[in-house]
């Protein structure tokens, strides 16, 4: 059949029909969009026979091709490029998809020759030239849009909203040279939409970090970026806060630190009563204290409102454990028992303070999932330990063995069985769990240690001399050696050494200084050195957020009893009591608090 251009144009409509029928196939379109025609339609005519400027007519018909060619670009699959490529080479280019094309272009390599071929033919020159020229700029094409979107928003195609909503983002996301310039330059651009440049530079779908931007305020629509839930506004010029702000549901991180809004006054007031749970969110991100009692209210005040708030309940018990408060620990964890095992890193926490507070059952029980969840030498000797105190020895032994196939080269697992067998007085096996550990350079003070006691309960009397003696006569300088050899030194009744190397212990290292002070502070007192005894005492309870400091403060109650101020001894003893269990149940044989036994305080404090 020959064609003619009258012929062609007299069956146009035709042709578009088929055209638009297989273009809704290819979008998985609904219904039809566009003019309806006859019953007579032409099967077997292609894209190609469209005249040149097809799609650029003013028509009903080109207009719903147009739409078609857009829909087919913007469903961003590859056949539909390619098809909506085919269409505009033989029907006319549509700028509207001009920036899908480029973004399309940019993603996937096998595009980019088509798709620059389009925009050489029918792109005005300058344009193509920085649309060719973006492809170099590679991770920084966050600096090309710096530099080139002004120019480009003058063609065709290329408005300041497209570039934003397609371009940007993948932009961002893609580059290296994310710099706070680059943010600024487009929130502070006057024609950019601020709210679809917040949206280019959200990352990992929920976060938006504005941080050290020159930004005055938010959007006033910044409400409609519900996927937030997290906002960094730290060191920017933000005062206020628009009211879209509230109804951010998801957000549950945003700071505002070093911002003229932090200081003000009405600010968390405000907060609180516009978004609860944002103010709550906030209020356990931002403590901005170290007083272990403000705290404890803050965590209050955030649990009230967010009752299942890990986090919070996370740095709550945290902050409580760091300050040795063992029964406030243990009073959150029966009002929150559901997140006791959440995490196995506050989960022994707890597990700490039931131990610390007496409750061996409960802290047995914790650390046995802890071991089971997350198996490592110190879970296994935690759990070791609690077994001893429930008299539990065949599972300590157990778990000690457990430990030491764990790691064969820690002294403390091996510590651990030796210390099982001795408690379950099978000394036999103690001796060569011990004879074991020296063989696996186990010549540590505590192993000696152990193996003095150990031969001395099997009645090798000699053996566990020569123990003691390597032990005393040994160049070991580290820390547990040092403290071990003050140890035998006091069993001994030799309280002149014992003194002389707890105080080497005490310099030596860290991990035994507390112990070493406390039991340098007992030998003053049995010297009668009640104030050299007071200031031991005193150091280690004045270190609130170490271990013994409840110890401290027993032996401050010691000393002052033996001075004679038993004002000062019952606060002390008040101090002592009202976190540890341990030196409330201590207090009540400690021989040095005979006097004020039957002081109506004490009876109150330890019954």
């Amino acid at each position: 059949m020959t064609w003619c251009k009258d012929s062609f144009f007299i069956r146009k409509s035709y042709l578009f029909c088929v055209i638009n029928q297989v273009l809704f196939a290819l979008v998985g379109k609904a219904k039809e969009v566009g003019t309806k025609f006859g019953k007579n339609k032409t099967t077997c005519i292609f894209a190609q026979i469209y005249t040149c400027m097809y799609l650029s007519e003013n028509t009903p018909e080109a207009q719903a091709m147009r739409e078609n060619v857009i829909n087919l670009v913007k469903s961003q699959e590859e056949h539909n490029t390619t098809l909506a490529i085919q269409l505009m080479k033989g029907g006319g280019f549509v700028p509207e998809t001009a920036v899908h094309l480029w973004r399309r272009a940019i993603e996937d390599t096998t595009l980019k020759k088509e798709v620059l071929q389009l925009f050489k033919n029918n792109l005005p020159e300058q344009a193509f030239d920085y649309i060719k020229l973006s492809f170099e700029y590679g991770e920084n094409l966050p600096i090309f849009a710096m530099r080139y979107f002004d120019k480009l928003v003058q063609f065709e195609g290329f408005g300041w909203d497209d570039l934003t909503d397609h371009i940007l983002p993948y932009a961002f996301e893609n580059s290296s040279n994310m710099t706070i310039r680059v943010k600024d330059y487009f929130l502070q651009h006057p024609d950019t939409n601020k709210l679809k440049v917040m949206r280019a530079m959200i990352t990992y779908s929920t976060q938006l970090d504005l941080q050290d931007l020159s930004l005055e305020r938010l959007p006033e629509d910044i409400g409609e970026l519900q996927e937030l839930t997290y906002l960094s506004l730290y060191n920017t010029k933000i005062s206020e806060l628009p009211e879209s702000f509230y109804t951010l549901s998801k957000l549950d991180y945003f700071n505002v630190y070093y911002t003229p809004l932090e200081k003000k006054a009405d600010f968390l007031p405000t907060l609180k009563a516009k978004a609860p749970k944002m103010w709550a969110y906030y209020l356990s991100q931002n403590m901005n204290t170290n007083r272990i009692d403000e705290i404890e209210k803050i965590c209050n005040e955030v649990l009230t409102v967010l009752p299942d708030h890990f986090d919070t309940f996370t740095s709550l018990i945290s902050n409580l454990s760091n300050y040795k408060k063992y029964k406030t620990v243990t009073k959150y964890a029966e009002r929150y028992a559901h997140h006791t095992t959440d995490d196995n890193y506050y989960g022994k926490m707890i597990a700490d303070a039931w131990y610390e507070e007496m409750e061996y059952e409960k802290a047995a029980d914790l650390h046995e999932k802890i071991a089971k969840s997350s198996a490592y030498s110190e879970s296994y000797r935690d759990l070791c330990k609690s077994y001893l105190k429930i008299n539990k020895t065949k599972n300590a032994i157990k778990t000690a063995k457990e430990a030491i196939a764990y790691d064969t080269t820690d002294m403390l697992n091996h510590a651990s069985l030796i210390d099982a067998y001795i408690a379950d007085k099978d000394f036999s096996k103690a001796y060569q769990a011990g004879k074991k550990a020296l063989e696996e350079d186990g010549e540590k003070g505590g192993i000696l240690r152990r193996m003095g006691i150990v031969c001395a309960a099997l009645g090798k009397t000699n053996e566990s001399d020569t123990f003691y003696e390597k032990l005393l006569k040994s160049r070991f300088n580290e820390e547990e050696s040092l403290f071990a050899r003050a140890q035998v030194y006091e069993e001994r009744g030799d309280d002149k050494n014992a003194f002389k190397w707890y105080k080497k212990a005490l310099d030596t290292g860290y991990i035994y200084s507390q112990e070493a002070r406390l039991a340098m502070g007992y030998l003053h007192l049995k010297k009668k050195q009640y104030p050299q005894a007071e200031c031991m005492f005193y150091e280690v309870a004045q270190r609130e957020t170490e271990n013994f400091v409840y110890d401290g403060y027993l032996g401050l109650a010691c000393a002052g009893v033996l001075q004679n101020d038993i004002p000062f001894a019952l606060e002390s003893l008040a101090k002592a009591v009202q976190e540890s269990r341990s030196c409330k149940e201590r207090a009540k044989t400690e021989p040095y608090l005979e006097a004020i036994r039957q002081e109506p305080l004490f009876q109150e404090l330890v019954g």
